[in-house]
């Protein structure tokens, strides 16, 4: 029986993060998120959680998830002035870090 390695390799990593596949299948769970009428907004992120990982996020990821969300609004708001296009910018980039990430890619 094989042993998982216990760090990430470098590139399958970096495809991750600069994979065309990886972002438009952040986008899309982003509108699930954003179209399901049965989430509110402010449980998006809850959502996406149990979408990528199958487990509610804990107190401090919550937090952390909410900064990010937050941040990156703001910075899409500086290029659009579409609400809604820069929520669906922010989601899509938090869903994206959820998919890069290394509790994507392992079962602990």
């Amino acid at each position: 029986m094989g042993k998982r390695e216990t760090t990430t390799v470098p590139s399958q990593a970096l495809y991750l993060m600069n994979s065309d596949f990886v972002r438009a299948q952040s986008e899309a769970m982003a509108r699930r998120l954003i179209e399901d009428k049965n989430i509110k907004p402010r449980d998006r992120g809850a959502a996406a959680f149990f979408l990528a990982y199958g487990r509610p996020p804990s107190k401090e990821e919550t937090r952390k998830a909410s900064d990010f969300y937050q941040d990156f609004f703001k910075l899409a708001k500086q290029e659009t002035s579409s609400d809604s296009k820069a929520s669906f910018q922010a989601m899509a980039n938090f869903c994206h870090a959820l998919l890069a990430s290394a509790d994507f890619l392992y079962l602990n």
